[in-house]
């Protein structure tokens, strides 16, 4: 670890887009070995997947490899199929048969989706078994780690705390002065809780804080977050905010928006049908809203970190998409290998390798 400068590695969420940030990793750390002079590896959703597996000495590759494998892929994303979407299945098939004249194909296609508006997309033990297999000792405690690491996570009810039991947002951290004391939770268990999508995962029932949800929710992209609770932790000693230095990796930018014809009958239709419609509407994604959130906080979370650090002390990569990736995009693996191979081979990557060898060796 550096014995001047602190420096810390922040990965936003993204699901299978993961894949782009471990190519990144890997393909920097190739020209500029680099990975193991971090101080502080934090990530939210699949970016803290990312984060503790390096934490804990899991070799990039395995984790290029978690995000690259199709088989892996399917495994992660493993629908959900409730009783209920069988019957609903059935009654919209006998309505399409029995209305010929397509009278009431609105009912059918809104038959069609009810199951997706009730429950959630996939279960996690998909999942679940791929972690098992890839993280070194998941079952090990942040604090038995000989790596700090900073994962995200949101909890859905404070039950601890009978007199304010009011939703809260948690880092699930070993860094000193832990006000949640979650050093304690296991690398397993922070992986399910950071990456906890809503709508896609169920909530996951952490031993402590009880149902947890991905922390994407307010903090997609966990800079500032980790910056701050750097600066609060004491962990920097005699060091100041000018010895920080960080590397922020994005997922992608997408190609998002959801313009006036979306919803053609007007602004005053804009209710929750429309923030939370499941499927993808042209380039509006199912979702939108959830999509929104975690969009804007990477963006102005970005934004933030540079004015607090400046270009000589912070640098973000992020690339550009061609086209919308969703989080559940296994079928898109191979043109994100490509997108990263051409960027790699972009004179912009020439100047993030000078950046990463002048300020993280």
């Amino acid at each position: 670890m550096s014995n001047s400068n602190f420096l810390i590695l922040s990965c936003d969420g993204g699901g299978i887009r993961g894949l782009i940030t471990a190519m990144i990793l890997q393909e920097l750390d190739k020209k500029v070995p680099f990975l193991n002079k971090i101080d502080l590896f934090s990530g939210t959703s699949t970016g803290g997947i990312i984060a503790l597996g390096l934490a804990s000495g899991v070799p990039i590759s395995t984790l290029v490899n978690i995000y690259g494998n199709p088989g892996n892929c399917s495994q992660i994303f493993n629908p959900y199929d409730p009783q209920l979407n069988k019957a609903l299945s059935f009654l919209e098939k006998f309505i399409r048969e029995l209305d010929k004249s397509k009278e009431f194909a609105g009912i059918a296609e809104i038959l069609g989706i009810i199951d997706k508006l009730l429950y959630v997309k996939y279960d996690n033990t998909g999942l679940k078994a791929v972690l098992e297999h890839n993280l070194t000792s998941p079952s090990k405690s942040l604090a038995k780690l000989d790596r700090k690491v900073l994962v995200t996570t949101f909890q859905l009810d404070n039950t601890a705390d009978p007199k304010n039991q009011s939703w809260r947002p948690l880092t699930l951290d070993n860094l000193p002065n832990n006000l949640f004391d979650s050093q304690d939770t296991s690398i397993l268990d922070a992986a399910l809780c950071t990456s906890a999508a809503p709508t896609y995962f169920p909530p996951y029932q952490h031993p402590s804080y009880g149902l947890c949800i991905d922390g994407g929710v307010f903090a997609n992209n966990p800079s500032t977050l980790a910056l701050a609770r750097v600066l609060g932790s004491g962990i920097l000693g005699e060091r100041k905010i000018q010895n920080i230095r960080m590397l922020s990796i994005g997922t992608g930018i997408a190609q998002n928006y959801l313009p006036p014809s979306y919803q053609p009958h007007g602004p005053l239709r804009y209710g929750p049908t429309t923030w939370f419609w499941p499927e993808a509407v042209g380039h509006t994604p199912g979702i939108p809203l959830l999509s929104i959130l975690m969009d804007g906080s990477s963006i102005i979370d970005d934004f933030q970190a540079e004015m607090l650090l400046g270009e000589q002390q912070y640098q973000r990569i992020n690339v550009q998409l061609q086209e919308n990736i969703p989080l559940d995009g296994c079928s898109k693996i191979g043109k994100m290998q490509r997108l990263v191979n051409d960027y790699v081979a972009s004179p912009e990557w020439k100047k993030k390798i000078e950046w990463v060898q002048s300020n993280l060796l």
